[in-house]
């Protein structure tokens, strides 16, 4: 079920039982709830449900000539067993290695870092924060390109201050 919440309007789909795709751009700014977690979309983006493994993705307006499209994604997982935001962050940087072979951290804060890696030929940054909540984990990913991360960073923060889950705040 996904619920899409725009000021006055709550648009509810689902047919029988099974989860519908949905792109969707924020005319004005959007909360999107998927399964346990909502977040707030900017307005221009495109919001996709995949389940997938990631429950959704936001994509930045595109631009002229641009050969990479700014994202955000997020991957919900259970874990087998209690963990501490930093004992998950150390874990996710061991996969990021497994992934693209090499990353470079360059940043490292309460509850994100960021860090430079290349797939295909193209260099990016991103940019992922972490939410731990009992027994489930979530990693908010923005990527951009290494040329404009500056322009996205402080909407990827923007963006991740807005995530609830299972009706909790990222703050609490």
């Amino acid at each position: 079920m996904i619920i899409m919440k725009k000021h006055r309007s709550l648009v509810l789909l689902f047919l029988s039982g099974v989860f519908l795709p949905l792109p969707a751009i924020a005319d004005e700014t959007m909360r999107i709830r998927c399964e346990n977690v909502e977040v707030e979309v900017p307005a221009g983006w495109l919001a996709v449900y995949t389940r997938s493994p990631q429950l959704f993705v936001l994509y930045a307006p595109l631009k002229e000539n641009d050969v990479f499209q700014e994202n955000m994604n997020l991957v919900s997982e259970f874990l087998p067993r209690k963990m501490d935001v930093a004992s998950y962050m150390q874990a996710s940087a061991k996969a990021m290695e497994r992934v693209f072979g090499h990353i470079e951290v360059l940043e490292t804060g309460d509850g994100f870092h960021i860090y430079a890696a290349e797939m295909d030929g193209v260099r990016f940054l991103q940019m992922q924060f972490f939410f731990v909540q009992d027994n489930t984990a979530c990693v908010l990913t923005g990527s951009a390109d290494t040329e404009d991360f500056s322009l996205y960073r402080d909407t990827f923060t923007a963006i991740a201050d807005t995530v609830v889950i299972d009706g909790r705040g990222s703050e609490e």
